[in-house]
């Protein structure tokens, strides 16, 4: 897990320096080593986190044992070792113990058809000096970031983080008003190639680049749209089972202390519960957590995983005070706008990781979207029956599901809706809400339903799809890769192991919300693992970050940012009509306004320390 920089192109052999310098921007990724590569037309930077063989042998970047490949790999290639074994019965030999060796090798024997191959996570970028051409590559969910922008000389650069492509000569900058108008309007925050800034571009997930004499070729190499349903009437549970386990198996391949993130809720808890299972008694299991007094109802579920003991459990309490002080820091390493107070107290939590001196941490991350955990799956999957007829069926679902959950009839009725009526009716809806927006971000606003790709016969599946590609999960890869990173921190997500997703993916629709329950497979699955109090709650809360009182809290720091001159000058808010929903926000006593202050005041915040800053002489506000 570490931090790449590179360009290729042109004269590029001098420029080794400005790659240092970018590769400085990204320390905070590998703090375990750093290493430049330079040839002719090429170089290559690496920032170095030691998870697999600690030692100097995994000095990157690395070459291959003939010297006609070298690699800069950010990553974890969890299957390495059977890989390995493979590529040892064809002759290759190896020198480390590291997957970086491997993924070399592969690359040497099966070229471009190695993805397919590899079970992880991954952003590399691999010269071949015999063909002059870089290959360029990330995992199948993008977990790890890559992004790109060429000069004025048509030379590539790349990196892990933006904030190092901004020392590109040449780099404008310039806001895209169509990011920055999704995150305000619906706190979407990562799009497949697009970002916050029109000249960079990120590299879409499962796909590879190559760049050869200036020209660059694109090609995916796996998607989830082109999985077919089996109509089958139940699901294998022991298959499921089985690959959930060995997908965390896999996962706790380490030469460090390991751990696990824990909400109380069932993803957590089920990770937390099979690494307990699969790890040696003598090997602890960190647990770690963030609490708030009172505790949420989610986070009840943590004293009842520790009772089944085996954990060594680190709890942390967020603050507003700690809050308003990791925020520069936070924007800083996150790079953009982020969506509410949550992704602070995940911030604070790599922190307390990298403390206790556990670098390797398994999340819960992916649950909701493969297994269908989120309220609106339910909602979309009732309302597409009610639209085919199935009225007996809907009903049936809605009254069950009732009993065991918030049921929002209207919402239900929403998504029953044809697509085009929802549409209209959503952008008039966010228009309303949307007036402290600048003028030509406002401009951008779409609606939901004009972001989604061509929906498949099955409704479900479509927005299961989509939240995975384009809504919900690539913002929550990004700031786990951003938090973790910023403190050394490896973030591996079982859930997101693809022969799982391949596998739920192929599951029909009735299935995966069985009786109008949300994540019906993964609750059998754990039953035997997980206490029954968790597998029975429906509710939803992630990790506790109380924003609201967070924000009232800090009243005075929030009405200077209100009444100052980097609000005046940002153009993603209208600062009058912000200052008015604020003081409105802090005349009330609930949430009402919350979303759209915090989108403003982070988005003020942003634009000056992010968007517009010299990061070339400020390495961490």
């Amino acid at each position: 897990m570490c931090g790449i920089v590179g360009m290729v192109g042109p004269g590029a052999e001098r420029e080794a320096d400005r790659i240092g310098a970018m590769s400085a921007l990204l320390s905070h990724r590998g703090p375990d080593d750093s290493g430049l590569w330079t040839s002719a037309g090429v170089v290559l930077g690496h920032r170095r986190l030691s998870i697999l063989d600690l030692t100097a042998a995994g000095h990157q970047p690395m070459q291959s044992a003939d010297g006609r490949f070298c690699i800069t790999y950010n990553g974890e290639i969890y299957n390495y070792l059977e890989l390995k074994e493979e590529l040892q019965s064809r002759g290759h030999r190896f020198r480390t113990r590291t997957d970086t060796e491997v993924l070399l090798a592969a690359y040497a024997e099966w070229g471009p058809a190695c993805l397919g191959r590899f079970n992880g996570m991954w952003a590399f970028a691999l010269w071949d000096s015999k063909e002059r051409k870089l290959f360029l590559s990330r995992d199948r969910f993008g977990k790890k970031p890559l992004y790109t922008t060429f000069d004025g000389k048509g030379r590539l650069y790349f990196a892990s983080e933006m904030k190092a492509l901004f020392l590109v000569p040449g780099m404008n900058r310039t806001l895209n008003e169509q990011a920055v108008a999704d995150f305000c309007a619906q706190r979407v925050v990562s799009h497949l190639e697009e970002t916050f800034v029109r000249e960079i571009h990120q590299l879409a997930p499962a796909t590879s680049m190559i760049w050869s004499e200036g020209k660059v070729e694109q090609k995916s190499y796996w998607s989830l749209a082109t999985l077919a349903q089996v109509e089958e009437s139940k699901p294998n549970l022991e298959e499921l089972a089985d690959a959930l386990r060995d997908a965390v198996r896999i996962r706790l391949r380490a030469d460090t202390p390991i751990g696990c993130l824990v909400s109380g809720g069932l993803d957590s808890s089920t990770i937390a519960s099979l690494m307990r299972a699969l790890c040696p008694a003598e090997r602890p299991v960190h647990l770690f957590t963030t609490v708030t007094d009172p505790p949420t109802e989610e986070a009840e579920g943590i004293e009842s995983l520790l009772k089944k003991g085996g954990f060594q459990a680190h709890f942390h309490t967020p603050t507003a005070r700690l809050f308003w002080e990791d925020l520069p820091r936070l924007l800083w390493h996150q790079e953009q706008p982020f969506a509410d107070g949550s992704m602070a107290a995940h911030y604070a939590l790599m922190r307390e990781a990298r403390l206790a001196g556990v670098p390797v941490l398994l999340t819960g991350q992916g649950g909701d979207e493969i297994f269908a955990g989120y309220p609106t799956y339910l909602w979309v999957y009732l309302g597409s029956q009610i639209r085919r007829g199935r009225w007996l069926h809907a009903a049936r679902w809605a009254w069950q599901a009732a009993h065991a959950q918030r049921l929002h009839l209207s919402r239900i009725l929403f998504y029953s809706l044809p697509r085009s009526v929802r549409s209209v009716a959503r952008r008039g809806v966010m228009r309303h809400n949307s007036a402290w927006i600048g003028p030509e971000i406002l401009s951008a606003v779409r609606s939901r339903e004009e972001q989604m790709s061509a929906p498949s016969g099955d409704e479900l599946e479509s927005y299961l799809r989509n939240s995975i590609t384009q809504w919900t999960l690539p913002g929550f890869l990004h700031y786990e890769d951003r938090n973790s990173m910023a403190f050394g921190v490896e973030t591996r997500l079982p859930f997101l192991d693809y022969r799982l997703a391949e596998k739920m993916f192929r599951v029909h629709s009735d299935e995966k919300l069985l009786g109008g329950t949300t994540k019906s497979i993964l609750r059998q699955i754990a039953k035997p693992m997980v206490p029954a109090e968790i597998i029975q709650r429906t509710a939803k809360q992630g990790y506790p970050a109380p924003l609201s009182a967070w924000l009232r809290a800090l009243k005075g720091q929030i009405r200077d940012v209100a009444h100052s001159t980097s609000a005046k000058r940002c153009p993603l808010v209208q600062t009058s009509e912000w200052g008015r929903l604020v003081e409105r926000f802090f005349s009330g006593s609930g949430e009402e306004g919350l979303d759209s202050v915090w989108r403003g005041l982070v988005c003020i915040l942003w634009y000056e320390r992010v968007f517009t800053a010299d990061l070339q002489h400020s390495n961490n506000p």
